[in-house]
């Protein structure tokens, strides 16, 4: 009976670390010290420590300790501060090496992700002097690298909680299945960036529905987390540096052009691309030569004629939409536009000076703090 609960509890400790593993090593490290009651430590292969959980007293002298994975090359050590009270060494030891067993499942799944991270890393810092050296060392990596990717960015907002951080990293991991070995992700200073196979047309369909989708679901979570994201061009994997660069260039400018969190595709935002790339010094005083005299009047005369002009753009062009957001008469913002094109020497009918007017304001929502 006695070797019959002890199995028994040996299969329920195993089951317990298993159902950890989801939350990571540190959660499996709380789930071992608090089934058999003791301290435990658990240190990488160089005896650098992963996890310590403290569970009252301890005496070094009644400290055990095993291998994570083979005693001839060990992925860790696992270490089990008892008290010396706690004599049942041989319990122990039996309970040790089942949840070393799954400290190393665990451990070769994060060293895997590492290294996997770490290719990525290089291929989109441009690293790789060509493709064959690059596909050899996505091999050595466990990575299937297809011929062409999407690169997707995605922030939350800036006050995001780190738990949420987390969260948001959860999300896209599960949308984007990231398990897949075809699949890259990284993260650089708060952005996720996941690399996405698009070897066909339809693909790259996929990619964009796929991310905004996320970003909808997020914002449907109670309580809701926003997430921006940007969504790059496809390009053969030496290129990834460039599909990168344009998802987070996509997800800055959403950021700055648009009110509420969403997903913008590079390839749909239009001239805002070639004004965010563009010399900001030649854009500022471009922007400044068309809006200077609106806001120099508005400045001297408390009026809102800048804000109008915005907010005219905005509504289409649409005499009573404007009318209703800015809360006056449809007849005030005639009158204003009327001001504006006098102020300025544009005509807002004439194609071009209107080109100047709205080139001007992205500008300004692009490089304005």
């Amino acid at each position: 009976m006695q070797a019959g609960d002890s199995a028994r509890r040996l299969v329920e400790l195993a089951e317990a670390m298993a159902q950890a593993s989801h939350s990571g090593i540190a959660s499996m490290a709380g789930e071992f010290a608090k089934r058999i009651d003791c301290g435990i430590v658990v240190e990488d292969e160089h005896h650098r420590s992963i996890a310590t959980i403290t569970n009252g007293s301890h005496d070094d002298a009644h400290r055990l300790k095993v291998a994570i994975g083979s005693d001839a090359d060990p992925a860790g050590w696992l270490i089990v501060l008892r008290s010396s009270t706690n004599d049942d060494a041989a319990g122990l030891d039996l309970s040790m090496r089942v949840a070393a067993a799954a400290f190393a499942t665990q451990l070769r799944r994060s060293n895997d992700r590492t290294r996997r991270s770490e290719f990525w890393e290089r291929l989109c810092a441009g690293d790789y002097r060509d493709a064959p050296s690059a596909r050899d060392d996505a091999s050595a990596c466990g990575v299937t690298l297809r011929n062409a990717y999407t690169a997707v960015a995605f922030e939350p907002d800036p006050a995001t909680p780190a738990d949420d951080r987390r969260v948001a990293r959860d999300a896209i991991a599960g949308a984007f299945h990231l398990e897949d070995p075809s699949i890259g992700a990284i993260e650089d200073a708060g952005t996720s960036i996941v690399f996405v196979p698009t070897e066909r047309e339809i693909d790259a369909s996929n990619v964009r529905a796929n991310a905004e989708l996320l970003a909808r679901n997020c914002a449907r979570r109670q309580p809701p987390l926003p997430l921006w994201g940007g969504v790059g061009t496809v390009e053969p994997p030496m290129r990834l540096r460039e599909s990168a660069g344009r998802a987070r260039a996509a997800l800055a400018i959403a950021r700055r052009v648009f009110a509420e969190p969403r997903v913008a595709a590079y390839d749909a935002l239009g001239a805002y691309p070639v004004l965010y790339f563009g010399d900001v010094s030649t854009l500022h005083d471009f922007a400044k030569r068309i809006l200077g005299p609106l806001r120099a009047y508005d400045e001297s005369h408390q009026t809102e004629l800048e804000r109008t002009l915005r907010v005219y753009f905005e509504t289409g062009e649409n005499l009573k939409v404007a009318a209703g957001k800015l809360d006056v008469h449809r007849h005030t913002v005639l009158y204003r536009l009327r001001q504006i094109a006098e102020i300025c020497a544009l005509s807002l009918e004439n194609h071009h000076d209107q080109l100047a007017f709205r080139v001007a304001m992205a500008i300004d929502a692009l490089h304005t703090a």
